[in-house]
């Protein structure tokens, strides 16, 4: 029984050896420029490089000023200042020198984000005895607490 059993193993593996030497080599080029037709997938969109946010606009002084800003369309101001906790105020004009709006007015430290409501701010007093400083910040970059 061992001797057919042996004999069976040989028979075997000539078979399977003869069965691999006989393969052929198959050199056919694949086209590849017609893969989107047969996978229904298009090339994918080239997306262009998002623009950097541009540099902010910052203001400031020390104690009394007065700045005019040409163009504050589409802006809010992130006013900061008064780190003696004195008297701290910030008055808007209009182009006219009309006043607009008192935008901040404390004796404590100040560090907050003001608008102009009609949008029509020029000139700006600043009333201060220490540092302070008025960043421009493009609406669309404020977030809207809920």
């Amino acid at each position: 029984m061992k001797k057919f059993v042996s004999v069976l193993l040989v028979i075997l593996c000539i078979f399977a050896v003869s069965a691999c030497g006989d393969a052929k080599t198959d050199n056919t080029q694949i086209d590849f420029s017609k893969l989107d037709e047969i996978t229904g997938k298009a090339d994918p969109t080239p997306t262009s490089i998002p623009t950097p946010p541009p540099t902010p606009t910052v203001f400031s002084g020390y104690g009394d000023d007065v700045i005019t800003i040409d163009d504050i369309d589409g802006y809010v101001f992130h006013i900061t200042g008064n780190s003696a906790s004195k008297y701290f105020s910030v008055t808007a004009y209009d182009r006219q020198g009309n006043y607009v709006e008192l935008l901040v007015s404390t004796t404590d430290e100040y560090d907050g984000v003001v608008i102009d409501p009609s949008f029509s701010a020029y000139t700006f007093e600043i009333k201060s005895t220490c540092e302070w400083s008025i960043e421009l910040v493009p609406l669309s970059e404020c977030e809207v607490n809920k």
